[in-house]
């Protein structure tokens, strides 16, 4: 079980903090929980970056333990991020100019976007100065919002910004 493995997160809850991760080789599906205070500990182990928060489509490498899920005999841990080539692709689409769309929603006091097209959730970040100019209970009603990609030092934190629309939906009223 200490041997390494590669694959690729083929779901992720990011309410519950969970998902699976397709193996490479076997193409067998192994679960895994998300659990941040393991993910530090394990980048700081091996030296890598921590994984932030999971992505389908994430390339990563993983180990194998006795699952703490009754319905698995097995679950994924010590993930570390490789790449995903899902989410660099809609960052050059959006370089050249193309419009990418998501279903915002609201979990653990935090906002996220759903792609549209590729079902990819990524966190929203929200600017102070922007809060100013959000209607929030707009925001609750889970509206289709265009968004751009905002990419941070570490390569597996990836954070969509909603683009506002000048003096339409999400301005408050004066």
């Amino acid at each position: 079980m200490d041997k390494e493995h590669r694959g690729v997160v083929t779901q992720f809850n990011v309410n519950k903090e969970y998902g699976f991760i397709k193996e490479e080789l076997t193409g067998k599906s192994y679960f895994f929980r998300y659990e941040r205070k393991e993910q530090i500990l394990w980048a700081r182990q091996t030296k890598e970056p921590t994984l932030t928060c999971p992505h389908k489509d994430d390339v990563v490498t993983f180990r194998l333990r006795t699952s703490d899920n009754k319905d698995h005999d097995y679950q994924a841990c010590h993930l570390t991020f490789i790449k995903n080539p899902t989410i660099e692709s809609i960052k050059e689409k959006m370089a050249q100019g193309v419009k990418f769309y998501g279903r915002i929603s609201f979990c653990k006091s935090r906002y996220f976007i759903n792609d549209t097209k590729t079902g990819i959730v990524f966190p929203v970040k929200i600017l102070n100065k922007e809060k100013d100019y959000m209607d929030f209970e707009q925001l609750d009603t889970n509206p289709v919002m265009e968004y751009i990609l905002e990419q941070r030092k570490n390569p597996s934190t990836v954070l969509a910004r909603l683009k506002l629309p000048v003096g339409e939906v999400l301005k408050k009223p004066v």
